[in-house]
């Protein structure tokens, strides 16, 4: 709660003062912070709070449920996925699934997070095999490219091409990419350990990722110069590929920066951007974000 109400209140400064948005108000700001978000990528705060009040239910469940009850969740919600693209396709956005025909494994914060654990904790170390992550791989690939065909298709026959037309199928199928980066992951560290240096390599790297996300907004903006000068020079998506990693190099600099500092830096990346230290001194993430949504490991 403390990170969100900070992250809100430093994204709310920066779009008034910074960026001229809008004019400061307490009120406003108020009402945005309990309503909606003071920018996009918050988002995943207001999740995380619903999910660590859901926790004490979920750890329960999960901890109950077999192998089968798992699949049995994977292949419903990857049916209930697969409709609202059939829908569109045979009645172009004019009938959609009833309402009450609903499930509730069917939000991020349940889906993921179970499935999270169904990967790290219940599956075995012979269930992770090269030629699984294969086929997960291929599944993938053809999910992106049914999700970017629809988004094509339903922006052609509406003629609307704006952001939010654009998003409506982006992430539909979207959990197929996410367990696979997930079990590719657990697959790669079960059979590759990582020299001591790469180990700290890769803490170093994801004690910055939340934070990363943070501040994902100011750090985009302040660097999107670097796009403006190479669109001339390259096509839009390279310049673009680059002007992100600038912007995610840069903000975890930032980062690494402000963990530097004496007592400030220990709460907020111990406490606040989810890194903990065990009994040897050295750090690790208790979170593990994919693409779009978050798997959690080790909260369960």
């Amino acid at each position: 709660m403390v990170v969100l109400v900070v992250a809100s209140v430093i994204m709310y400064l920066y779009s008034c003062f910074r960026l001229n948005e809008q004019q400061f108000s307490v009120g406003i700001f108020v009402k945005t912070l309990y309503s909606s978000q003071t920018t996009i990528s918050l988002w995943f705060l207001y999740s995380y709070l619903a999910f660590l009040i859901t926790l004490p239910i979920l750890r329960k469940l999960t901890k109950a449920m077999t192998r089968i009850d798992y699949k049995w969740i994977i292949a419903v919600y990857g049916t209930i996925s697969c409709l609202s693209i059939f829908e569109y396709l045979v009645w172009k956005g004019s009938a959609v699934l009833n309402e009450n025909i609903s499930f509730f494994f069917m939000s991020i914060i349940v889906f993921y997070p179970m499935i999270g654990y169904y990967i790290d904790r219940v599956l075995e170390k012979t269930d992770f095999t090269v030629k699984r992550l294969i086929l997960m791989i291929f599944a993938s690939v053809v999910a992106i490219i049914v999700c970017c065909f629809m988004t094509n298709y339903k922006c052609s026959l509406t003629g609307d091409w704006s952001e939010a037309s654009c998003q409506t199928f982006f992430d539909t199928l979207i959990f197929l990419p996410s367990i696979t980066v997930f079990y590719g992951a657990k697959l790669l560290f079960l059979r590759y350990k990582p020299s001591n240096k790469l180990q700290k390599v890769i803490r170093l790297a994801s004690g910055t990722i939340l934070g990363i996300f943070l501040i994902e907004r100011i750090c985009r903006q302040e660097t999107k110069p670097i796009f403006l000068f190479l669109k001339p020079y390259l096509h839009s998506l390279p310049a673009c590929w680059i002007w992100i990693l600038c912007a995610c190099i840069i903000g975890g600099c930032v980062v690494l920066i402000i963990k530097r500092l004496p007592y400030i830096g220990d709460y907020i990346c111990l406490r606040i951007l989810g890194i903990t230290k065990n009994s040897t001194g050295t750090t690790t993430s208790v979170l593990c974000i994919t693409p779009t949504h978050f798997i959690f490991r080790s909260t369960l």
